[in-house]
């Protein structure tokens, strides 16, 4: 006979590119007696508008206080974490990042024999906000602790590998296209195609827009990307004025994030 296998995941939200994901999380655990229950320390990040995806797998939002650090930051500290953990034990408990409530379920699983997984989609470049030595302290903890971990990609798993986890404890599950390429994009040549290049996503320097913006200019220039599309501005005015800056305003269309 197999052993009932649940899962709660804890992380801040569930975005769209992880839902499927979760999904599939949930068929493997109902197949073998149990199921997925995700928890989230909030509802919405500052600079996305990203709708609620309705997975198959029971999610809940804890209650608790928000408080903005910055550009799409917010420190998130939930109220009652290990009693929402003891309401539904859990067999296997996965955290999603290394935040004050990650760090709070840590302590109950430990306190409880349950294994931690910890999954961060991230590796190197997130290092910076974690500069500080208490975000630094809790960042170690975390991993030291932990029994196996997630990443995104070989580069995420060397970053697991450099801060003291052991090869065999990581594996890499790579993030999934969240939405199927539109079949009337197939086999388009250059004269039909809308955009020669899009931009998608928030219009700032920590996401490499300023670099976008200079590598899209050459392009242009140099007759390659005649007609560009900027998808997730975070502010147009400024975003035009970019644009404006490096020549160009009249080769690209900026628009709002889309939901």
């Amino acid at each position: 006979m197999s052993a009932t296998v649940r899962v709660t995941l804890l992380t801040n939200l569930v975005p769209p590119y992880r839902s499927a994901a979760y999904d599939a999380l949930q068929h493997c655990a109902y197949l073998a007696g149990g199921g997925l229950r995700v928890l989230c320390t909030q509802r919405r990040e500052p600079q996305r508008n990203w709708a609620s995806p309705a997975g198959s797998y029971e999610c809940a939002t804890l209650s608790g206080l928000q408080i903005p650090l910055g550009e799409n930051r917010t420190l998130a500290i939930p109220f009652g974490v290990a009693r929402a953990l003891s309401a539904k034990p859990a067999d296997i408990l996965i955290l999603g990042g290394f935040g004050i409530a990650q760090w709070q379920a840590q302590n109950w699983a430990l306190a409880h024999d349950i294994p931690t997984v910890l999954q961060f989609d991230g590796w190197l470049g997130s290092d910076a906000a974690y500069s500080n030595p208490v975000r630094q302290r809790l960042r170690r903890t975390l991993i030291a602790r932990a029994d196996g971990f997630l990443a995104a990609s070989t580069r995420g798993a060397s970053w697991f590998e450099s801060h003291g986890a052991l090869p065999q404890h990581i594996r890499v599950a790579p993030i999934p296209p969240s939405f199927p390429i539109p079949a009337a994009t197939a086999n388009r040549t250059r004269s039909e195609r809308c955009y020669d290049l899009l931009w998608c996503g928030r219009t700032t320097k920590s996401k490499g827009f300023d670099i976008f913006v200079l590598i899209a200019a050459k392009l242009s220039k140099a007759g390659m990307a005649q007609r560009i599309a900027i998808a997730g501005s975070t502010d147009i005015p400024k975003t035009t004025e970019v644009l404006k800056s490096v020549g160009l305003e009249n080769h690209a269309d900026v628009f709002d994030q889309l939901p």
